[in-house]
């Protein structure tokens, strides 16, 4: 498969940017709460919603990109990998690529064992 550099960079930084979201959702949720007063925890919940929906919005918008982009690069069953990214979102890349390396090994094979 050729992948073109824009597209290896884009997906380094699509998987960057969703460890770090990740990650700081994580942290700011377990972290902050710790240091709130009784006062504060209703303002605090509010942003903490606010966040929850921007890392949804982002995220979803991640899995449409990643949808769009196997439906080009799927050979066959192009509705099929899109749905999956819709769903599963950067798992789904991974189960394309190591679709794609186990087919590639089968038909190595299939050419060492006529030889």
């Amino acid at each position: 498969m050729n992948t073109s550099p824009n597209i290896e960079k884009i997906s380094k930084v699509l998987l960057i940017l969703f460890i770090i979201g990740f990650l700081g959702n994580y942290f700011f949720s377990n972290t902050l709460s710790s240091y709130l007063s009784l006062q504060d925890i209703g303002q605090y919940k509010l942003h903490l919603h606010i966040i929850s929906i921007a890392q949804t919005v982002v995220l979803l918008l991640i899995n449409i990109a990643l949808g769009i982009w196997l439906y080009k690069k799927a050979p066959s069953y192009k509705w099929g990998w899109m749905l999956l990214a819709f769903v599963f979102g950067i798992n789904a890349v991974i189960v394309f690529y190591l679709n794609h390396i186990m087919t590639t090994l089968s038909k190595k094979e299939k050419v060492n064992l006529l030889k």
